[in-house]
């Protein structure tokens, strides 16, 4: 009897993580998930399968062996959405005369007498 109520306990909270993972995947999305949150969840979840192992205890085991999965797959996902992040800011290669897409060597717009603060460009300014 025991054992029962504690495999229902792991199925319940290892299935729990299912909703989430769905959303993720149907949102393709993770970008709302803490890196903090998931480093201390993954922490848990391999110390509670660690105690589980130490005690023999299937139940403990098998539903953290699944959570953790689970959870591994949002951090993937998180890992994908941070790196296509990252690629999508950061300025592109220099261009021609140190341009770039976005702008100039300093990150003002292309023709601009202003320098990536505001400041006017001492070669453009007047009289010159």
């Amino acid at each position: 009897m025991t054992s029962d109520v504690g495999l229902l306990a792991a199925a319940m909270t290892t299935l729990a993580w299912v909703p989430q993972l769905l959303r993720t995947w149907r949102l393709r999305s993770a970008r709302e998930l803490s890196w903090l949150y998931l480093t201390i969840m993954i922490s848990g979840l391999s110390t509670w399968l660690a105690y589980g192992l130490l005690r023999h205890d299937t139940a403990i085991i098998s539903a953290n062996v699944v959570s953790l999965t689970l959870v591994a797959v949002l951090g993937a996902y998180k890992a994908r959405d941070d790196l296509t992040l990252r690629q999508l800011t950061r300025p592109s290669a220099a261009g021609p005369l140190g341009t770039t897409l976005a702008g100039n060597e300093n990150g003002a717009p292309i023709g601009s007498d202003r320098d990536g603060r505001g400041h006017r460009r001492a070669d453009r300014s007047p009289g010159r």
